[in-house]
């Protein structure tokens, strides 16, 4: 290995390592740019082959304050067809999170991981390469599948990962100019307090509480093949 051509004479600091040179030092939270033990959910469905595109899959319940590090997806054989959204509800149990919210079916984020995703091929192949390939090799890795698309209702991307998801996706909709979902609110609201781009919409400014669910929702009517689909989501806690 050889020196660097030029030897460094400044340096640009990360936030994580501004706040710890800082006096006092201000060290971040573990699971929120410290080390933090990972932690994973993982759910399973059967989509039909005539399931139809309103049908929402619940796949995942994390709490809404846990960091996500990785979403993935592996099926059990390869469909003929499954396209679908990966995103963010609200549960469907009061028992889950707040009274006004529980049912909610206005997504939070619709395709906050993954738009459009085609995933019949996301099987495991014997001795394929394991990269991030959808038809290569599973679980395939599916965190950022939206992260250049810049939907109104938010979609993921890396800077992001550090902050607890109600937090992340607070932050990329407050990006959009007319952000849309249960995030949102026409006019400053208690919990709703920090506007838009565009100055018109309010969006969620206080962690709800409780869990979201990460959810499947097809964008093609069924598969050919009923084949089991499963969804990991990797996650880390603030302790």
């Amino acid at each position: 290995m050889t020196a660097p051509v030029t030897a460094p004479t400044t340096a640009t600091l990360s936030g994580i390592i501004t706040n710890l040179d800082a006096t006092p030092s201000v060290r971040a939270n573990s699971g929120m740019g410290a080390a933090g033990r990972m932690m994973r959910a993982q759910g399973t469905i059967t989509p039909t082959a005539s399931q139809a595109t309103s049908v929402l899959n619940r796949m995942v319940r994390v709490p809404t304050n846990a960091s996500i590090q990785r979403v993935s997806v592996i099926l059990d054989t390869s469909a003929t067809t499954l396209t679908g959204n990966v995103g963010v509800w609200y549960p469907d149990d009061a028992r889950f999170c707040s009274k006004e919210n529980v049912s909610n079916l206005t997504a939070i984020s619709s395709s906050f991981f993954a738009a459009a995703l085609p995933m019949a091929t996301c099987t495991y192949l014997v001795g394929t390469d394991p990269a991030n390939v959808v038809g290569l090799s599973a679980p395939v890795d599916i965190t950022y599948a939206a992260a250049t698309l810049a939907y109104t209702d938010g979609n993921y991307v890396p800077s992001q990962s550090g902050n607890p998801l109600w937090k992340a996706i607070a932050n990329l909709l407050a990006l959009q100019t007319t952000p849309v979902g249960a995030f949102t609110s026409s006019a400053i609201a208690p919990h709703f307090g920090t506007a838009s781009a565009g100055a018109s919409v309010y969006v969620r400014s206080d962690d709800p509480g409780g869990f979201f669910d990460i959810c499947l929702q097809l964008t093609s009517t069924g598969s050919s093949a009923n084949v089991k689909t499963t969804l990991f989501v990797d996650y880390t806690m603030p302790e």
